[in-house]
C-alpha cells in the first residue's frame, strides 16, 4: 500500500474448519441487499465460496514470519485485522481464541452481525469479556459497522 503497510487479499471465506459455505442474497429494497451466510425463507443462493480454516492459516502464514535481524524501526511490526465477514465471526472469533491465534493480534475491527440468531448477544458479549479479561491477551478488541471502505 501507500503507507507501506503489507497485506493480503484472499479469494476465500475465513471460517473454523475447511469446506464450502454457501452465500445468500435477499432482497430489502430498492438498490440494496443482504449477504449473508444464513439461510433465510425469502433469500437465494448466490455463491459457494472456499472456505479456509482461518487459525491454521495465521498460524501457517503470518506468525510464523521472522523479522529480520536488520529490522530498523522504532516500532515493532503490528498485526491488524478488520473483520467483517456475514455472520461467520460467532464460529472464526471462537475458534481464534481456543487457538491462542486471537490473542497474537494487536488489534481487532470487527462487525458482528448479531440479532439475527438467538444467542447472538450472549456469543459477542462472551468474546469481548474473554479478550478484555485474559491477562495474556494483548488484542484491543473493538465493535465496529464500517463501510466506509465500499
Amino acid at each position: 500500500g501507500r503507507m507501506g503497510w503489507r497485506y493480503h487479499v484472499l479469494p476465500v471465506a475465513a471460517g473454523d474448519s475447511e469446506g464450502i459455505l454457501t452465500y445468500y442474497t435477499r432482497h430489502i429494497r430498492q438498490n440494496e441487499d443482504d449477504f449473508t451466510v444464513l439461510k433465510k425463507p425469502d433469500a437465494h443462493p448466490t455463491h459457494n465460496i472456499t472456505v479456509l480454516h482461518f487459525a491454521k492459516w495465521l498460524e501457517q502464514h503470518v506468525y510464523q514470519r521472522k523479522i529480520p535481524e536488520n529490522h530498523r524501526s522504532l516500532f515493532p511490526p503490528k498485526v491488524v485485522m478488520k473483520m467483517d465477514i456475514e455472520h461467520s465471526e460467532y464460529e472464526v472469533l471462537p475458534d481464534l481464541i481456543v487457538s491462542g491465534m486471537l490473542c497474537k493480534m494487536d488489534f481487532v475491527f470487527a462487525e458482528f452481525h448479531g440479532m439475527q440468531v438467538e444467542g447472538d448477544m450472549a456469543i459477542e458479549q462472551a468474546i469481548l469479556t474473554i479478550v478484555s479479561t485474559t491477562k495474556n491477551c494483548k488484542t484491543r478488541l473493538l465493535m465496529l459497522d464500517d463501510e466506509s471502505y465500499a
